[in-house]
C-alpha cells in the first residue's frame, strides 16, 4: 500500500513539475522602440569648381514601409566664408536637386540652415580642403603572388605628395579604368573603379582598422598619422586592368588623389564598417557618423588633384 502511494507521488510530481517549470517561467516583456522619424536628412558633397548640389528629406519610423518622405514648403540658406548667400526654395517632388548659383574654392566655409514646413531648422557646416598636388606618379611593371599562391603581373605605382606637416589632414585614392574598344566596327566605352592591391602601411594604420576589421575594404581611405611632409603613396594595379586585347584601341588608368574633411573620414569610415558588420548578431549596430544638427546626414566639403597612364595599341599602317 505504501509502495503504491509513493509511486503516485512520484508520478504526480513528474508530470506536475514540467508543468509548474515552464509555466513559471513565462514572462511579459514589453519592447519600447523609438521612433526616429521626421528628422532632417541632409547630403551635399562640395566640391570647387561644381554645381552645388543638395539632398534634402525627412527621415521615418522604423515600421514605417517607405525609406524617406519629401519634404514640402522648405527651403534653405547658404553662407559662404560667413556671407549670406542667399535663401533658395526646395522642389516638394524631389530628394535631390542642384544650383548653378553657387561658386566655391578650396579653404571655402560654408554653412547650411535647411528650413522643413514645420521651421524646424537643421544647420551643418564644413569647410573645402586645400588641393593636395599630385608630383610624380612613377610606375614599375612586376609580379605579385595573391594569398592563393598564384603568381600575376601588376603595375608598382608610386604617387609622391606633400602632406602638411601642422594639420591633421585625411585623403583616399580612387584608381577609375576607362577602356575604349572596336568590335566589328562598333566603338564601346566602358568605366569602372580599379580595385588594386592597398600595400602601402597608410591603409593599414593603428587607427585605421582593429583586429576585428581585417576584413573591411576602406575603399582607400587613409589619414596622416604615418607621413610626415613628402610621401610616396604606393599601389599595385593587376594587370587586367591596364592589359590590352586585340580589341582595345585604349586604356586609361586616372588616380585621383582626395584631400577629405575629418567629418567625411568620419563618416565613411563608420558607414562601412556599418554596412560590413549588418546581421552579423555578435556586434552591436554601428552608430553612423553625422554632422547635421538637429537632423541626420554629411554635409562636407572635398578637393582632389589627379594624374593618368594612357595605354595605346599600336596601330598597323
Amino acid at each position: 500500500m505504501v509502495h503504491a502511494q509513493l509511486k503516485c507521488f512520484i508520478m504526480c510530481v513528474l508530470i506536475v513539475f514540467p508543468v509548474m517549470f515552464f509555466t513559471g517561467c513565462e514572462k511579459d516583456i514589453e519592447i519600447e522602440l523609438k521612433d526616429e522619424g521626421n528628422k532632417s536628412v541632409l547630403y551635399s558633397f562640395i566640391y570647387p569648381d561644381s554645381l552645388f548640389t543638395l539632398h534634402f528629406s525627412k527621415s521615418v519610423g522604423v515600421l514605417s514601409e517607405e525609406n524617406y518622405a519629401l519634404v514640402k514648403n522648405s527651403f534653405f540658406k547658404l553662407y559662404k566664408n560667413g556671407l549670406y548667400q542667399g535663401k533658395y526654395q526646395f522642389p516638394d517632388d524631389t530628394m535631390a536637386w542642384h544650383w548653378r548659383n553657387f561658386e566655391f574654392e578650396p579653404g571655402d566655409s560654408i554653412l547650411l540652415k535647411a528650413i522643413d514646413e514645420n521651421r524646424d531648422t537643421a544647420i551643418a557646416q564644413t569647410t573645402i580642403p586645400l588641393i593636395i598636388p599630385v608630383e610624380r606618379l612613377d610606375t614599375l611593371s612586376s609580379a605579385y603572388q595573391g594569398a592563393d599562391g598564384i603568381a600575376y603581373n601588376v603595375l608598382k605605382c608610386n604617387l609622391t605628395f606633400t602632406d602638411n606637416v601642422y594639420t591633421d589632414d585625411y585623403y583616399q585614392l580612387e584608381i577609375i579604368q576607362e577602356r575604349w574598344e572596336v568590335i566589328d566596327g562598333n566603338e564601346n566605352y566602358y568605366r569602372q573603379v580599379v580595385d588594386y592591391i592597398k600595400d602601402d602601411p597608410v591603409f593599414y594604420s593603428r587607427s585605421q582598422q582593429g583586429t576585428l576589421m581585417e576584413g573591411i575594404d576602406f575603399k582607400g581611405l587613409f589619414n596622416d598619422e604615418l607621413i610626415n611632409g613628402r610621401y610616396s603613396l604606393q599601389c599595385l594595379v593587376p594587370d587586367s586592368y591596364y592589359k590590352l586585347y586585340w580589341f582595345d584601341r585604349k586604356i586609361k588608368l586616372t588616380f585621383y588623389l582626395y584631400h577629405h574633411t575629418e567629418e567625411f573620414y568620419r563618416y565613411f569610415r563608420t558607414k562601412l564598417i556599418s554596412d560590413y558588420y549588418n546581421g552579423v548578431p555578435i556586434f552591436e549596430p554601428v552608430n553612423v557618423y553625422s554632422n547635421v544638427e538637429n537632423g541626420i546626414g554629411l554635409v562636407t566639403g572635398m578637393s582632389f588633384a589627379l594624374d593618368s597612364l594612357v595605354f595605346e595599341q599600336e596601330v598597323s599602317p
